[in-house]
């Protein structure tokens, strides 16, 4: 038995006029895809941008308004140091510049602990006072009063009350 059921030319024909219009029509589906992708790439982009601006920039700024003098500059001279970022949750984590998380000690129970710093006016001026390196541009506190901390130099001396020495040389003058 032999199989006659060969296409006639005009079959195949017919049938790639077919697969080049399915493929024109896919190519045009692919470019329309192409461009719509970029254009999400894009929002996404702005989005992502507009979103760092919201949870990280304004808070991390207004956070450093309170503790920085002359925030804008000091804050430059702080990043060469020190980075916030956002953590895989959302929330604001202060690092150092190789990425660690940046740490205070202090005393509960009687026992020292080491725990991240947290973003929060008190955690991050500590953390700048305890190292040292920016006591030029943090802020006073700004508390005052008897029950106040003692923020000058324990060098600093209270003035001793002044005497009135008269002098008894006589100048001609009586």
């Amino acid at each position: 038995m032999t199989d006659n059921t060969q296409p006639t030319y005009e079959e195949l024909t017919a049938e790639l006029a077919t697969l080049r219009g399915l493929k024109e029509e896919l190519h045009g589906n692919l470019t329309k895809a192409r461009a719509r992708v970029k254009e999400l790439e894009h929002t996404v982009e702005q989005q992502q941008t507009e979103l760092v601006d919201v949870k990280l920039n304004r808070p991390v700024a207004g956070l450093l308004e309170g503790i920085l003098v002359g925030s804008k500059y000091a804050a430059q001279e702080l990043a060469d140091h020190v980075k916030f970022e956002l953590n895989e949750d959302g929330l604001i984590e202060l690092r150092d510049v190789d990425g660690n998380p940046a740490t205070i000690t202090e005393k509960a129970d009687g026992k020292e602990i080491t725990r991240p710093v947290k973003f929060e006016q008190q955690d991050v001026r500590r953390f700048l006072c305890n190292t040292g390196k920016f006591d030029h541009i943090i802020r006073a506190s700004g508390v005052t009063g008897g029950g106040a901390p003692n923020t000058y130099a324990s060098s600093h001396k209270t003035a001793e009350p002044k005497t009135e020495t008269r002098s008894t040389a006589s100048f001609g003058l009586k």
